[in-house]
């Protein structure tokens, strides 16, 4: 159940999530439906460098992508759950253990955006490194249209440190991505 914060003069507020209703977990292959009702949503994917997924088989094999990734030590992916219910993943990618830096990824059902969820779901993952892995350093890239991931990353405290011009090709043709990055530990 959603808990609702109501202003005193009466006016509903932004729908809120408490964080103690969300968790991160193991992502596992009984999420495929879940992880499909994401991804098979062209708002979700506009901002991928995928297309929206068309079939059960293409969040199948995400998610043991995900699973071998984790076990090669290259990806550290969660699933964001609320009352049983895969709503979003967010996790670490391109690890470099020896330069002790990855990069963020994330992602959330439509039907829960603008509700705080990434941005306390990543605040937890962030603890979570900090707490269990040796990386001093994440950084997150962004299509420059995506105003929605620039908010959350300013609110976790990420800063932006400029753009990488034509840096990928996605979809046929090449993106400029802003950069933007954490220190989790001080010198």
């Amino acid at each position: 159940m959603l808990m609702i914060n109501r202003a005193q003069n009466g006016f509903l507020n932004k729908n809120k999530i408490e964080m103690n209703e969300i968790k991160l977990r193991d992502i596992n292959i009984n999420d495929d439906q879940e992880l499909f009702e994401i991804y098979s949503d062209p708002k979700v994917c506009e901002y991928f460098d995928f297309k929206a997924y068309t079939n059960l088989k293409e969040a199948q094999d995400q998610i043991l992508k995900w699973e071998n990734l984790k076990e090669e030590k290259k990806q550290i992916r969660y699933g964001i759950d609320l009352n049983n219910k895969l709503i979003g993943t967010c996790g670490i990618y391109s690890i470099y253990w020896h330069q002790e830096r990855a990069s963020l990824g994330y992602d959330l059902n439509s039907n829960y955006w603008n509700k705080g969820i990434m941005t306390k779901s990543i605040i937890q993952l962030l603890k979570k490194i900090k707490k269990e892995y040796n990386l001093h350093r994440i950084q997150a890239t962004v299509l420059e249209g995506n105003t929605n991931s620039k908010k959350v990353l300013h609110k976790i405290g990420f800063e932006k440190e400029g753009i990488l011009r034509d840096y990928e090709k996605w979809q046929g043709h090449f993106v400029n991505l802003e950069i933007y990055s954490k220190i989790l530990r001080s010198k």
